[in-house]
């Protein structure tokens, strides 16, 4: 990822933080010269040797687990908040637009879990951070162990240590106090979710 010095973000966990609230990645394999792409959710977890790592789960059906042996490097892609910059906010004259926004690549060798109570432990995993703040959370054990089995033989887990992680964080940095407010300024006139958080990230 091309990342100038003034937007490269290097403190880890504020790159964990980005995988944690925007955890549907983009995961891109190369076979025979041509990427391989999945969409899938992805969680972070730090594995039994102290290392970080990213866990996820494939459909079978998706032959894109093949590719998970071990040995074949593997790229996920985090997308954070991200808008379109109007000129229009600058203070400064001459300037053109651009995009803000955060994003965060993580590098690794993923393999495939063979074992079934490792699957089951990343399923419960996944499924309770989405099931998070439900009046009755769904749980894997609301269904029957028959059930449980056909699913467990329709897909692959993976778990993939990070190997690498960078992050850029395009939030005006390269432009003056004057041209940022303005850029804050106009995302809150925006007034969107997104055009909101991008804003309050440009102030942090």
């Amino acid at each position: 990822m091309y990342v100038p010095q003034h937007f490269k973000m290097t403190d880890n966990e504020t790159l964990y933080d980005v995988i944690d609230k925007y955890g549907f990645a983009t995961f891109i394999s190369v076979q025979g010269g041509m990427p391989v792409v999945s969409h899938i959710p992805l969680l972070l977890e730090k594995n039994t040797a102290g290392r970080m790592q990213l866990i996820g789960h494939f459909a079978r059906a998706n032959d894109h687990w093949k590719l998970c042996d071990g040995q074949l490097t593997a790229v996920a892609i985090f997308h954070g908040v991200h808008d379109y910059i109007s000129p229009r906010w600058y203070k400064t004259s001459g300037l053109v637009p651009t995009w803000n926004y955060i994003a965060v690549h993580v590098t690794g060798t993923a393999h495939i879990v063979e074992n079934q109570t490792r699957t089951i432990d990343i399923l419960n995993k996944l499924t309770s951070v989405y099931e998070t703040g439900a009046k009755k959370p769904w749980v894997l054990d609301d269904i029957d162990d028959a059930k449980l089995l056909s699913l467990l033989k329709g897909i692959a887990a993976f778990e993939m240590p990070i190997d690498q992680i960078e992050g850029k964080f395009k939030l005006s940095q390269n432009r003056t106090v004057d041209d940022r407010i303005g850029v804050i300024n106009g995302l809150k006139d925006k007034g969107d979710d997104m055009a909101l958080e991008l804003a309050s990230r440009i102030e942090q």
